[in-house]
């Protein structure tokens, strides 16, 4: 199974794509190099905050707007921080038809040079295409690739 990678950093109170790479598949996920997307929906922007110190996670919630972007995003703090909180436990953030109905996308924190958290890589996949158990193989393959990198 393939799907779409990205990475993205924070710009102001939302994530900006600034790689990817598509899947070699007909379906793909419709994102582009400098599109914006929200924190609260999305798989890089939870695992983005879920790496944050406690303080500087709690600063960019009081400033999000928790806007629905389809009928599964998560629009009140509380449940989102309840998100940020299985993130941080798993090492990974899930968005499950949240920023994109019929995708299912995992992220996770990407570290700068100095060791503190300075963006986000996500891969993305059609729902149709996903089968459990894949979940696991993505999330691996993402860690080793980060770790490759340290």
């Amino acid at each position: 199974m393939s799907g779409d990678s990205n990475l993205a950093i924070p710009y102001g109170y939302h994530m900006t794509f600034i790689d990817k790479v598509e899947s070699a598949d007909a379906v793909r996920m419709a994102s582009y190099i400098g599109m914006p997307v929200p924190m609260h929906s999305t798989a890089v922007g939870k695992a983005y905050l879920a790496a944050l110190s406690k303080e500087a996670c709690e600063q960019y919630l009081a400033r999000l707007t928790l806007e629905p972007i389809t009928v599964q995003t998560l629009t009140s703090l509380e449940d989102l921080r309840r998100a940020l909180a299985v993130t941080r436990k798993q090492g990974y953030a899930i968005d499950d038809e949240e920023n994109e109905l019929g995708t299912i996308c995992f992220g996770q924190a990407v570290n700068g040079v100095d060791g503190r958290v300075s963006g986000a890589i996500s891969v993305s996949v059609p729902r149709y295409r996903f089968q459990e158990g894949a979940a696991h193989h993505i999330v691996t393959t993402i860690q080793k690739h980060l770790s490759a990198l340290h």
